[in-house]
């Protein structure tokens, strides 16, 4: 397996404007539910779509008016991110009246990232041109395989050669930041389909490839048929570190650089919307079901489309609290953020885990954690709080020291990343450090 030493993104790499966040849109529709996914969406309600974007520009202005309202600022966005669900269903029209909301409620870096998730069979070039037109600027597209018989038993909708075609379309609509979505561990999958599908992939030369092994989620019907049923099989841990181990060396050899565990890109086509999260940065997510992570609280939006409408529209005209991200001050109770947003869950994530999960996330990138930089946020180094932990880690080979002040994941380590992580978190209370 090919070692790639590229730093990329780290934790110092971080924004010191606490104004500046990311945006995460939720879009919950979908032709058709994969067999696999959980995520929180639904097909067959296409009627909402239209009250559904009067709904979510609402909700963006709110959100706007909060966290302006203290320093009198409009906050500051470089990344907007729209995610399902399928958000290509969106009309060229819906997806510029929820921009136009975003840029109403914030202001955008001159160089902010605006990506869209879109599966190949929703793919049309005049449309895609019109939605570049109104400020999408990235698309992340849902390949999965390249393996016709694979996206049958997944529920896809598409077959390879439309990826391809799909991949064309884009071009021809402008678009010069793409990213493909490949999953392996798939139900019958063998290292040497895998190895076509990933070189199929590179022969399109997208700027960006995610690499997700398959997780087999509670209430799907790939859980009953694999764990209830036993009637589909998968390729154990062994062959799915293998399948990881081959893509790892040919993105390696055809120029991609390795910059978290799942995800390679050409240099500096990074996500900057995926390495906020790693980063553990503040992020605002709307729509049905989104999480947020502001004011070093975790919570969550109204999970049901037709509720999440109806909310809103009761909170349309109401007053929205304020929320001071510069001064940095500490959420903890849900009825802070309930003025906002529809907002049902809420996590007021305590200091003792924002470190952990910190150490964590930054841990999933290639470049790792700066001890120098993670002091600077809470005061002490990752070696102060979790010692014992660390020293683990490394006498297990999955973590070592980068010089004098990084902390990095070994080559073994991005494998078996969850030990390291699992260590962390079931570790003693370090106290306040």
């Amino acid at each position: 397996m090919t070692v790639q030493t590229d730093r990329g993104p780290g934790l110092e790499d971080a924004r010191t404007d606490a104004s500046v966040v990311g945006l995460y849109i939720h879009v919950p529709f979908c032709r058709f539910k994969c067999y696999y996914c959980d995520f929180n969406t639904y097909a067959g309600i296409e009627g909402l779509i239209a009250p559904y974007i009067a709904a979510l520009s609402t909700e963006i202005l709110r959100w706007g008016a909060s966290l302006a309202a203290t320093g009198g600022e409009r906050p500051r966005l470089s990344s907007v991110y729209f995610g399902g669900g399928t958000p290509s269903l969106l009309s060229p029209p819906q997806v510029g009246q929820v921009l136009a909301a975003v840029r109403k409620a914030f202001d955008l870096t001159d160089d902010a990232e605006i990506t869209m998730e879109a599966n190949p069979e929703s793919v049309d070039a005049n449309a895609m041109r019109e939605r570049r037109s109104v400020g999408i600027n990235r698309v992340s597209m849902g390949a999965q395989t390249f393996d016709d018989d694979q996206l049958r038993l997944l529920g896809r909708l598409h077959d390879a050669s439309r990826i391809e075609s799909a991949f064309g379309d884009l071009h021809r609509a402008g678009f010069d930041n793409l990213s493909l979505d490949l999953m392996y561990g798939l139900p019958d999958q063998s290292l040497e389909g895998w190895d076509r599908s990933v070189n199929r992939a590179l022969e399109l030369a997208p700027e960006h490839l995610s690499l997700y092994s398959l997780t087999v989620e509670e209430r799907t019907p790939f859980h009953r048929w694999i764990e209830v049923d036993g009637t589909m099989t998968v390729p154990d841990a062994d062959a799915a570190a293998d399948m990881y181990e081959l893509a790892s060396d040919l993105l390696a050899t055809s120029g991609y650089q390795q910059y978290e565990i799942s995800n390679w890109s050409l240099p500096g086509k990074e996500s900057r919307h995926n390495v906020m999260y790693w980063r553990n940065e503040p992020f605002v997510g709307v729509g049905p079901g989104a999480h947020s992570f502001v004011g070093h609280a975790r919570f969550s939006v109204e999970s049901s489309p037709r509720d999440y409408i109806k909310r809103l529209d009761e909170l349309d005209g109401c007053e929205s609290s304020a929320i001071d991200l510069v001064q940095g001050r500490r959420l903890t109770s849900i009825d802070e953020v309930r003025s906002i947003a529809p907002i049902t869950g809420f996590d007021p994530y305590t200091r003792d885990m924002e470190r952990r999960e910190t150490l964590i996330l930054g841990l999933r990138l290639n470049a790792g954690i700066s001890e120098t930089e993670y002091r600077a946020r809470f005061g002490s180094t990752p070696t102060d709080l979790f010692r014992p932990e660390l020293q683990e880690a490394i006498g297990s080979g999955l973590l070592e020291r980068r010089g004098k002040d990084r902390l990095v994941l070994t080559t073994r380590g991005r494998l078996l990343a969850n030990e390291v992580f699992v260590l962390l978190l079931e570790s003693r209370d370090p106290g306040n450090g």
